[in-house]
Formats: C-alpha cells, sequence, structure tokens
C-alpha cells in the first residue's frame, strides 16, 4: 500500500488548531460513511455499499480530507456470538483494508467507537457510554493497529448522553442499558489506555447529550501526556444546541482553548438550510466538520447525503458538496507561479532582506484570499510558533480572476537586536477559512557584521573528482598570502540523513564531522569566523552558518590549524545538496582572506 501523502500525516494538536507533520493548519472537513458500526453484526458483511477505490474517489471528489468510520465494538473483538465471518481478524483487516484506501486518496481516516454492550450483550446499538468490559481492549487494539499511522484519528466513543459529567470522564458503575446498570469506562481512561500503547494519535471525545452539550468539556478534559484531545461536537436542526445564539455561548469558548470536530453535522427535512448556517460558523471559527452521512438512504430521517455511490447528492447533500467546492475554489486553485526568493542570503545588521514571490489563479472561478504573506522565522522560530514580527508584504483580502496573478513583494532591514544566525522565509496564503497554506522554506543567515569573502573551488586530490562543487576558478594552495598545510579536498554526499564527507581515510558515516581551518600565524590574533554551507540555486542560498571562534576549539594543530566539531545534522537536516562552502571573516578584522582550500573536513 502507498505511504499517505504528507498533508495528512503528522497531525497534532498545537493550542486550538490541528497542525499536520510540516507544522500546517490542517481543518478536517469531510463526510461519514456508515455501516461499518451495524452490518457486521447483522451477518451483512462489512459495508454498506462499495468500498473499492472509485466509491472512496467519489468521496474524495467533494473535495473532502476526512472520512469518520464507525465501528462495531463486538466485531472487531469477535466477542459475543459475532458472525465469524465479519469479526475478528476479518473485520480488522477490512478496516485496515479502507483506511489504507482513504489514506492514498489524500483522506484523514477518524475510527470511532459506535455500537458497544456491556457484559455478554450483543453490540447492536449505541450505549449511554462506553463499557468497561470491552472498550478498553477494544482500543488497546485499534491503538496498536494504527498507532504507526499518524493519519488515523481516535474517536473514542460517538455520542454519550444521558450521564454525568463525572461518569463522562471517570467512569464508574454510573451508565444503564435498558433498566441494567453496567460499568463505564471514563473518557479519562479510554485516553490512558490508548496512550499506554505507544499511539500518539489525535483523540476525540465527543460530549454529553448525544455529544451535542459541551458546556462542560474543559472542566473535565481529561489528562493527555500528548495533548493531543480535540472536542468533538453532534449538531442537527433537532438538537438542543441547534442556534448562532447557542454556539456563540456554549461552543465558542472550548473551540477558543482546544481543537474542535463537528464530527456530525444534519438536519432531517432533506433540506440544507441549517447545515448552511452551521458551516458558516464553523468557517468563521476555523473549525472542522463532517457530514452524516454518506449513505443511499433516507434523506430526512437517516439523513442521507448521497443517492448513489458515484457522490450524487440529494437536496441535503447539495448543501455540503457545493459548499466545500466554494471553499476549494476560494483557494485550491490558487498556484505560486514564481517561488520565493529572498535576498542577499547573507545579510549584516543594518542591511535589508528583500523578497519576492508570485501566484496565480489556475482555476477556472475567482478566488478569495484573506491574506498573502512573506513569513520570516528567526533561529528557533516555527512556522506555527512565530515570533510573526518579522512577516512583511502582507497582501490583504484580495480576489483573483481566473488567469489573474499577484506578486507579493516586500523588505526587512537588520539591527543589532535582532538574533544572528542561521533564518528562513517562506509563502504563505488563507483562504475564506483562514487556513494558512505554508510554502517551502527559503533559508539565510543574519551576521552582525558583512565582512568578506572570496569563493575558490575546493582543490581535489586521491583521484576523487570534485563534481558536487562547481566553480570555473581554482586556486591551489595560496602560499603568497600566507603559510598554509597541504592542501585538502571535500566531496560532499546527501545522505544517511545529512552530510558525509569523503576524505583519503575512506567514506565517512560517523554523526560528527571536523571542520579544520587555516589562518596566517604570522603574529595576527585568531578571531572568529563563519563557514557557509551553500546550497545549488542560483542564489547560493545559505543552508547553514558555522561559527568558527577560538572559544569553539576542540584542538589547536600545528601551523596555525584549528579544529572544531559540528554535528552533520546540524550542517544540513533537510538533506539539501550542497553546491558550495564559503568562509568569511564574521568580525571584519584585518586578517588573510581564507579560502575553501584552506578546510579540512575530518571524521572523529
Amino acid at each position: 500500500m502507498a505511504a499517505p501523502s504528507a498533508t495528512i500525516t503528522g497531525l497534532h494538536v498545537s493550542g486550538n488548531q490541528i497542525l499536520n507533520g510540516a507544522a500546517q493548519p490542517l481543518r478536517l472537513l469531510g463526510v461519514n460513511r456508515s455501516g461499518t458500526e451495524y452490518q457486521c453484526i447483522n451477518n451483512n458483511g462489512f459495508f454498506e455499499g462499495p468500498s473499492d477505490a472509485a466509491s472512496v474517489q467519489a468521496i474524495a471528489a467533494w473535495h473532502t480530507n476526512a472520512v469518520r468510520v464507525p465501528l462495531n465494538e463486538d466485531c472487531w473483538l469477535a466477542i459475543n456470538g459475532a458472525p465469524p465471518a465479519y469479526s475478528g481478524t476479518a473485520y480488522q483487516t477490512a478496516i485496515s483494508n479502507y483506511v489504507s484506501l482513504l489514506n492514498q486518496n489524500g483522506l484523514i481516516a477518524i475510527l470511532d467507537l459506535h455500537w458497544n454492550a456491556p457484559g455478554s450483550t450483543r453490540s447492536t446499538g449505541q450505549q449511554e457510554m462506553p463499557d468497561a468490559d470491552h472498550a478498553p481492549d477494544f482500543w488497546s487494539s485499534v491503538a496498536n493497529t494504527f498507532k504507526s499511522n499518524s493519519a488515523v484519528v481516535f474517536d473514542l466513543y460517538n455520542e454519550p448522553h444521558d450521564v454525568s459529567w463525572q461518569c463522562w470522564r471517570d467512569g464508574g458503575l454510573c451508565a444503564q442499558t435498558g433498566s441494567t446498570t453496567y460499568n463505564a469506562a471514563g473518557m479519562q481512561s479510554l485516553v490512558t489506555t490508548v496512550r499506554n500503547t505507544g499511539a500518539t494519535n489525535l483523540l476525540m471525545l465527543g460530549g454529553l447529550a448525544y455529544s451535542n452539550d459541551l458546556t462542560q468539556w474543559l472542566a473535565y478534559k481529561p489528562s493527555d501526556p500528548q495533548g493531543n484531545l480535540v472536542a468533538s461536537w453532534h449538531v442537527y436542526n433537532f438538537n438542543a444546541c441547534s442556534t448562532t445564539t447557542c454556539y456563540d455561548s456554549q461552543i465558542a469558548p472550548v473551540l477558543q482553548q482546544v481543537p474542535l470536530v463537528a464530527g456530525e453535522m444534519g438536519e432531517n427535512d432533506c433540506a440544507h438550510g441549517f447545515i448552511d448556517s452551521v458551516m458558516s460558523w464553523l468557517d468563521a471559527h476555523s473549525a472542522s466538520y463532517l457530514g452524516w452521512a454518506w449513505d443511499v438512504q433516507d434523506c430526512s430521517g437517516f439523513p442521507a447525503l448521497i443517492s448513489d455511490y458515484n457522490g450524487t447528492p440529494t437536496n441535503f447533500g447539495v448543501g455540503l458538496r457545493d459548499h466545500l467546492a466554494s471553499l476549494a475554489g476560494q483557494q485550491g486553485s490558487i498556484t505560486v507561479v514564481s517561488p520565493l526568493t529572498l535576498t542577499p542570503h547573507l545579510v549584516a545588521f543594518g542591511q535589508t532582506l528583500t523578497g519576492q514571490a508570485t501566484i496565480q489563479n489556475t482555476g477556472t472561478a475567482s478566488a478569495t484570499l484573506n491574506e498573502v504573506i512573506i513569513a520570516i522565522r528567526p533561529p528557533g522560530g516555527t512556522n506555527g510558533g512565530g515570533p510573526f514580527n518579522y512577516d512583511f508584504g502582507a497582501q490583504t483580502n484580495i480576489t483573483l480572476a481566473p488567469g489573474e496573478s499577484r506578486t507579493i513583494q516586500g523588505s526587512l532591514t537588520f539591527t543589532s537586536s535582532d538574533p544572528t544566525g542561521a533564518w528562513y522565509g517562506y509563502l504563505t496564503y488563507a483562504g475564506q477559512d483562514n487556513v494558512y497554506h505554508d510554502q517551502s522554506n527559503v533559508p539565510f543567515a543574519l551576521t552582525a557584521t558583512p565582512g568578506t569573502f572570496t569563493l575558490y573551488d575546493n582543490a581535489f586530490a586521491n583521484g576523487f573528482t570534485d563534481g558536487t562543487f562547481n566553480y570555473s576558478s581554482r586556486n591551489p594552495c595560496d602560499t603568497t598570502l600566507y603559510t598554509s598545510a597541504p592542501c585538502s579536498y571535500a566531496i560532499a554526499y546527501t545522505a544517511f540523513g545529512g552530510i558525509n564527507f569523503q576524505t583519503d581515510a575512506g567514506f565517512s558515516t560517523d554523526p560528527y564531522v571536523s571542520l579544520q581551518w587555516n589562518v596566517n600565524p604570522a603574529g595576527q590574533p585568531l578571531r572568529d569566523f563563519s563557514v557557509l554551507f551553500t546550497d545549488t540555486s542560483p542564489n547560493h542560498n545559505v543552508i547553514a552558518q558555522v561559527t568558527l571562534s577560538s572559544r569553539s576549539v576542540k584542538a589547536r594543530l600545528g601551523n596555525g590549524w584549528v579544529r572544531v566539531a559540528v554535528p552533520l545534522t546540524q550542517l544540513n537536516p533537510s538533506k539539501i545538496p550542497i553546491s558550495s562552502i564559503q568562509l568569511k571573516n564574521a568580525t571584519g578584522g584585518n586578517l588573510a582572506t581564507i579560502h575553501v582550500d584552506d578546510v579540512k573536513f575530518l571524521t572523529h
């Protein structure tokens, strides 16, 4: 099976947002695929309708990125007389294969415990709460199955109801099935069960009143060592909380603190006016939502989004389909036709960095963007975490006609209060849903003083070629400027998570190398220098800057050579092909010119 797209992997919580592995905000927008909770226990197979690639592609064609898959406790665990043909390994394999198919089509899989029952009672419907008899075993097994797939979300229980908030969190003998009281598994115990498997997946927790009531969700929020809890909210036109007034008073305080997913959303009138208003409210709050449900059923009572599995919408489903298409039109047709360039790639205090990029609406409808901006991050900064005070070139509330382009440009002047070291910038834009689409990082370096440096091709020896470095000039050991040790060579490779260097001692996979450089020892003091590693772009962007100074000397060698150890992951964490190694005088002192020839790369 193909691996999931990087866009939907690495899901984690940051504040009240869901981010992917690239630290990009991500809203879960999609549908529920009902059937896997009831078909198996009724000996009717695994799915209601097809589960092949064509059926999944029909879901994806609605511009979705998530599908919620309800599960049956007995079928997964093969207990309580669940039909052998559709339970245990057979059921688990069917679900696993479907999850893989969803991921291959760019869809996040949300697995929820939908039907369950305590003791020897068969799981033929939903209960007030997950049962302590089987739910921990269910989630331990599910988590172990999918813990290596970060494009899978666990919805711990479908719709808790008719219990207290303390029962919701702590469990105990506090839930009923019929007239029988049973021992409920609280949300805290299920969170702990999942985390004890080593799974770090996002966990969705629905509130009370069939997940429509979130009034005490924050007060009773379980403890999660991963910090990856998401509030799950179900909203239908017949629920108690079904007006914007209620959303503002009861739901907004929750989504201001944690991410919120409307795991189920619908109305029983075969229309879409209600969900239209819900989606608009959730869009304004950057929250997620999934319509119930992608099944060929009754348009009102179920309610069904589709009239066939090719994706033909019902009158109800038209609302979700067209709304998601509208969101895609606002942002999905934007193409970066000229990627961000930042110049110069080495900038000093008092100097100005300039940036420019061009986007184009390559779709057939107008595209509206809330903001387009060039984001700049200092050492230690992150896309989602900032700081944001270095950003420039912002353009807001712009609409691009089909084929129309827009250039984003600006500048930033640095001062001595700004931290030196490796910086980066990136272009990002957000549609009306306020979800930002971060583009590739462009690195540059900030130094205290401009200084000067001279570029030369590296020397080579012992029959090794220097094709990795492309400079037209060559500088053999320049003994007229200073006394130098014999010329060394450095051939760079991208491998093993970092840069490895070929030496006359053979190929190195050591995670550290020694940078060894030479200065004129004739009465001149050793001062700070920087070694710059630049990429293969026309601008020779700096991908790493290592300061070499007397304070970082590990060993002083003969004839003016000095050595310092540097981790390879520090030199090139993103595995960018190196074009050149440059040396510059970082202090501006009156020192002899240092040439690339005079740098040695030694393994430890």
